[in-house]
């Protein structure tokens, strides 16, 4: 997979000369996601701002054969959160803790919260009293209201424990996204 990325950032530079990255790309998400998927994104790291200017204002790059558009890398600044315990900082995968509902935080996976009077399943309806498993207030716990989502979120970018944001980053990045329609 390091030799591919290598392979990738000789041609980046190979068919368009005026570009020179000062690392090998990175894959924006886990190989896991990008299996069976037409389209994927690669974060490319330039030599000084004025290269990262100059992509961004002609917006492609040539790879592959093709004409690949060019997007200015945001770092995600929302933090992981757990579909199992709902709490934030590590992903569903590898959560030892029992279920507990993003709605009403009780002891049961979201997809099993049950309305008693409308009888619905696995959604938030008008009778949910929604409580967060993070801080206890009444909102889900994935909501944007949450003052512990917020201060994690912030933690997380900070440290530099966010999936995408790219270690000894200079002052600007790349993203680059194939997005040809594929008939």
């Amino acid at each position: 997979m390091d030799d591919g990325l290598y392979l990738l950032k000789e041609e980046i530079e190979t068919f368009n000369p005026e570009v020179k990255l000062l690392k090998n790309p990175r894959w924006l998400t886990s190989e896991e996601n990008r299996q069976n998927k037409r389209h994927v994104s690669i974060a490319i790291v330039v030599e000084n701002t004025k290269q990262a200017k100059a992509i961004l204002q002609k917006k492609f790059l040539y790879i592959a054969g093709s004409q690949l558009e060019v997007l200015k890398f945001k770092a995600n600044t929302a933090s992981t959160q757990c579909q199992k315990c709902q709490r934030i900082g590590h992903i569903t995968k590898f959560c030892p803790s029992e279920d507990y509902c993003q709605i009403c935080a009780a002891k049961h996976n979201t997809r099993q919260h049950t309305c008693n009077i409308c009888n619905i399943k696995g959604v938030e309806c008008a009778h949910t009293k929604l409580k967060c498993r993070n801080c206890g207030e009444k909102h889900r716990a994935n909501s944007s209201q949450c003052l512990i989502w917020g201060k994690q979120a912030t933690k997380a970018f900070n440290s530099g424990e966010l999936d995408v944001q790219m270690k000894d980053k200079p002052d600007f990045e790349v993203v680059i996204s194939n997005n040809e329609v594929w008939e």
